[in-house]
């Protein structure tokens, strides 16, 4: 499947003429409850050991008292299931933890992430009396969090930013991502310690991982049972007087069902920096704590009265219908003067139709077209291709999103929306990912030589950024860098000489 995906993806950028914009739709629109087609049979943990991280559609799922799975691989843990889940072991996800520096011969390793998590930055090691920086942890909460002239790394961000080095340092890791945790993120990696003159700095923790349930019954976690995706800790500067590593940050634990009894334990913790020594009158590193997680529980009926760190900061009602089918892609592009959307799914079950919507305004849509799902007995695993034409697309936006109806007439949104803007001058452009944790892309065709003035804007009608670009003909791409602006929702307002166009984003 995955070298499918690839040749799908190589084909579609050989296409010069491609335009994708991705928008939420709704506050939850994002993630999609879906309990599978139980072609994975029943999963029952009688003794701990591990699962492989990855996509899992079982009938059942069990863990038993005091057996304890771990997570392994770098993918993160879904499962799906059609019948009851029940947890009254431990599953965890949780980050590794970094290792520390040994004097006179190493810095530290940054911790290993699982299920996601992003891996810690390692600590640095030089002979040289000139500190040197440590490396900063993988993910979107690891930017900049290095340590740096002798100090401990930066805590990985995720739902706050990381501590920073309990020196005078602004290197914790950023915040992203939403309560609702759309798109599913995992945890951050610390920053890696920096040291000099023969120290050995700290080695970062890595970030927790993401664990998804879905169940199409009951979800019970009792009294004994618990899922952790802590972040890791930071590795000491081994006693040398330098930088510790820091703590990953807390992954995500997204649980859905129509019934849920959870009485144990939900923990997305960040992992505790690394311990530096003092010696004044220098006062060098203690790695910084990493951020805390997100925990959200969608279900109907039921009880979550276990203890969850952090508290569980979204929850909302499940469908009794969940989706029939798992959406891999949903894409679209223009060539000359019509729009063609494709789409690929997989996992099709009791499924009747697609039903491609169209907006001018991306509020009031209506139907464009009705395409029958094409698994055979209404059941089917293997990927599916789709593609609809309008060959009568509008001046301006053209949004496009696509519906699911099942055998019982139940119909529930599917996707995101494209958005394939034309300005009637053959010039075509758009703006992703939106929204953005740090840097929107502007991708473009224009059919001429043109200088481009890029505005963005704060909801106040300030200028907070502006951009010139000079463009040749053909594709062009250039990055709008909104690191370092408030999180917010902002205009961008892209104009030449023959194009006045402006489009809202969000800065995570």
């Amino acid at each position: 499947m995955k070298l499918f995906i690839r040749r799908l993806s190589n084909w579609v950028l050989k296409k010069t003429w491609l335009l994708i914009l991705f928008f939420s739709i709704q506050s939850n629109a994002q993630l999609f409850y879906n309990i599978g087609n139980g072609s994975d049979g029943v999963y029952h943990a009688t003794t701990s050991g591990s699962i492989v991280g990855g996509t899992y559609n079982f009938t059942q799922f069990t863990i038993d008292p005091g057996v304890t799975l771990n997570v392994t691989g770098t993918a993160p843990l879904i499962i799906r299931s059609i019948g009851n889940v029940i947890i009254h072991g431990t599953l965890q996800a949780n980050g590794g933890n970094g290792s520390s520096g040994v004097t006179s011969i190493t810095g530290g390793i940054g911790g290993i992430g699982v299920a996601g998590g992003g891996n810690g930055g390692h600590g640095s090691f030089t002979f040289s009396t000139t500190p040197v920086n440590g490396t900063d942890g993988v993910g979107a909460g690891g930017v900049n969090n290095r340590g740096s002239n002798w100090s401990g790394g930066g805590g990985g961000g995720y739902a706050n930013i990381g501590s920073p080095a309990n020196i005078s340092s602004p290197n914790g890791g950023t915040s992203y991502g939403d309560v609702m945790i759309s798109g599913l993120p995992a945890g951050s990696g610390g920053g890696g310690g920096s040291s000099g003159n023969e120290c050995g700095a700290g080695g970062g923790g890595a970030g927790g991982g993401l664990i998804v349930i879905n169940s199409g019954a009951n979800l019970i976690i009792s009294a004994t049972g618990g899922i952790h995706v802590n972040g890791g800790n930071g590795g000491s500067d081994g006693g040398g007087y330098c930088g510790g590593g820091a703590g990953g940050s807390g992954g995500t634990i997204w649980l859905a069902a129509l019934n849920v009894n959870h009485t144990g334990t939900l923990n997305a913790l960040g992992g505790i920096g690394g311990a530096a020594a003092l010696w004044p009158p220098f006062i060098f590193g203690i790695g910084g704590n990493g951020s805390i997680g997100r925990i959200r529980v969608d279900y109907n009926t039921g009880t979550t009265n276990g203890t969850d760190n952090p508290t569980i900061g979204f929850h909302t009602n499940v469908s009794s219908t969940p989706l029939p089918a798992t959406i891999i892609s949903f894409e679209g592009f223009q060539k000359g003067d019509i729009d063609t959307i494709h789409w690929v799914s997989t996992l099709e079950v009791n499924m009747d139709e697609y039903i491609l919507e169209y907006s001018k305004n991306a509020q009031d849509f209506i139907p464009l077209a009705k395409v029958k799902s094409k698994a055979k007995n209404n059941n089917y695993g293997d990927l599916l291709m789709y593609a609809v034409s309008n060959q009568h697309p509008s001046l301006g936006h053209n949004y496009y999103r696509l519906q699911q109806k099942d055998i019982d007439d139940k119909i529930q949104l599917a996707s995101q929306t494209i958005d394939l803007f034309r300005d009637g001058k053959d010039n075509v452009f758009t703006l992703f990912p939106n929204p953005s944790n740090g840097v929107v892309y502007f991708n473009a065709y224009f059919s001429a030589s043109t200088e481009v003035n890029v505005c963005v804007r704060d909801m106040q009608g300030r200028l907070v950024l502006e951009k010139i670009i000079n463009a040749n003909p053909g594709n062009y791409q250039a990055e709008i860098n909104i690191l370092n602006l408030p999180v917010g929702t902002y205009l961008v307002s892209i104009k030449n000489n023959a194009v006045d166009w402006n489009q809202i984003i969000t800065k995570q």
